[in-house]
Parts: structure tokens; C-alpha cells; sequence
């Protein structure tokens, strides 16, 4: 039996796409109007965005020490 492949593409595309809608909603802000919401919703994709690329570096050391393929 093989060893699990892990794709590390898929997680690197969901940085990217995180990172540009987090670009997108910045981009948004009026500073004429700029709302404490306006903050939090920033905030919470960023510590998503952080949460999930720990997780993923986790991932990624845990595959390599148990042999999986990285691609």
C-alpha cells in the first residue's frame, strides 16, 4: 500500500484566495466611514488566514516526518 500524497498546491491556493479577499475588503474601506464591524470582519479573515497556515505548516512537518509524498 502507498503512502497518502499530500497536496500542499490546495492549501497555497487557499492562502492566495484569502489573502485576496482580505486585499479586497481593505480596498473597501471608505475612511470617511470606516465602522468598528469594519475592523472585526478584517480581523477575523486574518486570524482565519493565520489559524489555517499554522495548521497547514503542522500538516506539511507532520507528512514529511512520516514519509508521506509532498507534492
Amino acid at each position: 500500500m502507498s503512502k497518502p500524497i499530500y497536496d500542499k498546491k490546495k492549501q497555497l491556493q487557499y492562502i492566495k484566495d484569502k489573502l485576496q479577499l482580505i486585499t479586497y475588503m481593505v480596498d473597501q474601506l471608505n475612511p470617511d466611514s470606516i465602522q468598528l464591524e469594519d475592523f472585526q470582519y478584517i480581523a477575523e479573515e486574518l486570524k482565519d488566514l493565520i489559524v489555517k497556515t499554522n495548521m497547514f505548516h503542522f500538516r506539511h512537518e507532520t507528512a514529511k516526518k512520516e514519509g508521506v509524498t509532498v507534492k
